[in-house]
């Protein structure tokens, strides 16, 4: 099924757990920014790997192709999905390989899907319920019940704080379904919320004089790491991780 981001098309295909994507239309200045969020988009239901054919796409200059390594690095702590590029014509591959920085370009799709790791070891839980007044609540029983049944007794108490952020962040700027995602890996647990609002997460630093103890600044407190990608076909992650 294709699916238009910008100007940019995209025709996903899957293969070996993997995210075989090939998108078409011109890679520029004016379509770099949609392109890259779409590319991450991708990556948030964590294939094995994105494998992206360049075949069809048509790159203003060489500079467009750093748009995969900016890519890359958005998704490196999480989800964790490794991208890799396929061009059939040895120019294109030798352009290509010249732009990006750690993203392998292969010469076929068969390549590449060797060349994919293999899905790290870990566990994955998930919650999804209607925005409203309880909702926190819940998500905290949630991640207390799942952090017993995977004997993770370290993580109990800030996962559940981190989670409350979370949630209350994504019901202060959207309506419908807000959705939680626990993750055990072995660096860490992450917590995962997903909402409908296109908004980015932001921290905001507090005004003169104002005392900031709550949402995100908790959140960045509290994590190894932290971030806010785009999903599809609409909304967002908001995702922290705990060190382990």
């Amino acid at each position: 099924m294709e699916r238009i981001g910008g100007k940019v098309s995209w025709r996903p295909e899957f293969a070996g757990e993997c995210a075989v994507l090939r998108p078409r239309g011109v890679l520029d200045a004016e379509t770099y920014r949609s392109f890259g969020a779409d590319l991450v988009r991708f990556a948030v239901d964590e294939p094995r790997a994105l494998i992206v054919v360049l075949d069809e796409l048509e790159p203003a200059d060489d500079g467009a192709f750093t748009v995969f390594s900016a890519a890359r690095i958005r998704v490196l702590d999480w989800p964790g999905v490794p991208i890799l590029l396929v061009a059939g014509a040895e120019p294109l591959r030798r352009r290509a390989a010249a732009a990006v920085r750690r993203v392998p370009v292969l010469e076929s799709v068969a390549a590449a899907l060797a060349a994919a790791p293999a899905r790290p070891r870990g566990q994955r839980a998930g919650l999804a319920m209607p925005a409203g007044a309880a909702s926190a609540q819940s998500a905290r029983e949630f991640v207390a019940g799942v952090c017993v049944r995977w004997n993770t007794a370290e993580f109990f108490t800030d996962a559940q704080l981190l989670v409350t952020e979370l949630v209350e962040n994504a019901m202060l700027h959207a309506a419908g379904e807000v959705g939680v995602r626990l993750e055990l890996r072995p660096g860490g647990l992450t917590v995962a919320v997903t909402d409908a609002a296109p908004q980015a997460a932001v921290l905001r630093e507090p005004a003169a004089g104002e005392v900031q103890a709550y949402g995100l600044h908790v959140v960045a407190d509290l994590a190894r790491s932290w971030g806010c990608v785009p999903r599809w076909p609409f909304g967002k992650v908001v995702w922290a991780t705990l060190p382990a």
